[in-house]
């Protein structure tokens, strides 16, 4: 399905936090602490105040935990009033993209004129499973049965830490990550990774070729960093102020040494990380003295089985630039951001499109992917970029787990 606007909207601010890895430079920064911080600073950039939003979209996909309304939570921590309502997308890793598409549809049927869209995600906090039911299919006792499961942990008695643990463990505690994130919702056991090497296997891509691929990755997002080229598109979180990358002399020694299509060196690991896109109408723009940066083309959204996810995004590109065909609208893209869920990914893109600039400033291997951010992170990179380098049209892409992709297309706003 696709989705091509009847009236011009616009993108007047886009921002995004470093990247963090789990564990890493945004560990004490929950999803919604993120979100709340991207939020404000796209604002403060487009000129826009909180009271003039009339509505928040957010992606967020590992959610357990953040507590009921956390779209509202951080959009009132990013200065939008209680009163506008914020609605939380779980698209797995569209879900972003997909925050976007939901607002560009609400301009379109008037309910909103002013509408942040983005995604927030803390790989990091993301919490383990419990129950209801132990391995062995005893239902775990709770608050809500009068008793509480686990020991209380006291610090004078080690021994209840211990037995704590051990009741996690008989009972079958899951990483919300995984089951939330990485898993195949229609064949328990199996991984999105799984697919990924099958279809690398199917294609013929050397392990070596992917290495190299995801080499270049690295390479560009440390030169876009020592050049200063993510300036403009990153605000600050507490000391952190750039993505948190693999150390140069690691991702250098580790060149061509994987033993899988799918490692650690040549796959997107986990990330922490919120962005965030203002979007509205030239017309609402010019009375809020912001300042258009893109305009939305249109978007278009490509559903499959798990197994073919890996070329998902060829075919949302596919279907997308046939409708824009039919509209009346160029098709050449210069420049395509897309999101590198697996090295092998970049030999397809590659393949597919020769003649674009693919990931100028390294993608996702090298900058780790923050799940329900992912989609907004990639609008917000290639914004920026297509401004920097001044090209008219470019392409945003991301494949999702379940099946699927999305591409949106933007066309520069000449100042």
């Amino acid at each position: 399905m696709h989705l091509i606007p009847e009236k011009e909207i616009v993108v007047v601010g886009a921002v995004r936090t470093p990247i963090g890895g789990r564990d890493g430079i945004l560990k004490d920064y929950s999803a919604t602490d993120l979100g709340g911080i991207v939020i404000r600073a796209a604002l403060e950039r487009a000129g826009i105040k909180g009271s003039d939003v009339e509505e928040v979209i957010l992606g967020n996909v590992v959610a357990a935990g953040l507590g009921m309304a956390s779209a509202k939570k951080a959009a009132v921590a990013g200065g939008v009033p209680q009163r506008v309502p914020a609605t939380v997308i779980n698209a797995v890793c569209s879900s972003g993209m997909s925050a976007v598409w939901n607002a560009v549809e609400s301009i379109l049927l008037g309910t909103a004129a002013v509408v942040v869209a983005g995604g927030m995600e803390s790989r990091t906090n993301a919490p383990y499973l419990l129950g209801p039911h132990t391995p062995d299919g005893k239902r775990l006792k709770g608050r809500l049965d009068g008793t509480e499961f686990v020991p209380r942990m006291r610090s004078e008695d080690p021994d209840a830490a211990v037995e704590t643990l051990k009741a996690f463990r008989d009972a079958g505690i899951l990483d919300a990550n995984m089951v939330d994130a990485l898993s195949c919702p229609f064949r328990k056991g199996l991984l999105q990774n799984d697919y990924a090497i099958a279809y690398a296997r199917k294609k013929g891509y050397s392990i070596e070729q992917i290495d190299e691929y995801a080499y270049d990755s690295y390479r560009k997002a440390h030169e876009a960093w020592e050049q200063g080229k993510f300036d403009d598109e990153v605000v600050p979180v507490g000391d952190a102020r750039r993505d948190e990358l693999m150390d140069r002399s690691r991702w250098e020694s580790l060149r061509g040494t994987s033993t899988s299509p799918s490692s650690a060196y040549n796959t997107a690991g986990l990330g922490d990380a919120a962005a965030a896109l203002v979007l509205t109408t030239p017309g609402r723009a010019k009375e809020l003295g912001a300042k258009s940066m893109v305009r939305i083309m249109g978007m278009a959204r490509f559903e499959c089985g798990p197994a073919d996810f890996v070329e998902a995004p060829v075919h949302a590109v596919e279907e997308l630039t046939a409708a824009l065909k039919q509209a009346g609208r160029p098709v050449d893209f210069p420049i395509i951001e897309a999101n590198e869920s697996f090295g092998l990914q970049l030999v397809l893109f590659a393949e597919t499109w020769p003649e674009s600039r693919i990931n100028v400033h390294g993608g996702t291997v090298a900058l780790k992917h923050p799940l329900g951010a992912a989609g907004a992170r990639i609008l917000t990179t290639l914004t920026h970029s297509m401004r920097r380098y001044g090209h008219p049209r470019g392409l945003g892409v991301i494949c999702f787990g379940g099946g699927g992709a999305m591409a949106t297309a933007l066309e520069l706003v000449k100042e």
